[in-house]
């Protein structure tokens, strides 16, 4: 749980240092811990809302394989080797999943 908020965090403070545009002209954090008990829809003003939809795949997505959030940073760093990285925290990931379900029989 803890790894979806510094993944999410780290890409926005990356994003914000390298001078991304969409970041930079957003007025606030659009979207928040909370989401799935307002419905995906929260009562904000903004044009740069994402959809309910795009609320849940990215909830669904950040549970089950937080690393591929982090690829558009990887490809912001690394260029050509961005799949490296990403595949990398991938199996990392799904490595630790591995090992966490290889406990439960002990």
């Amino acid at each position: 749980f803890v790894l979806c908020f510094m993944c999410t965090s780290l890409l926005r403070a990356v994003r914000y240092d390298t001078g991304d545009t969409q970041i930079r002209s957003m007025t606030r954090f659009i979207t928040g811990v909370w989401d799935v008990l307002e419905g995906f829809s929260p009562r904000v003003d903004s044009k740069h809302l994402p959809s309910p939809g795009q609320r849940v795949v990215s909830l669904v997505l950040s549970f089950f394989a937080p690393f591929l959030a982090m690829h558009s940073m990887h490809l912001r760093l690394f260029g050509n080797m961005a799949w490296l990285h990403t595949a990398t925290q991938g199996l990392c990931f799904v490595i630790w999943i591995g090992c966490m379900l290889g406990e439960l029989g002990t």
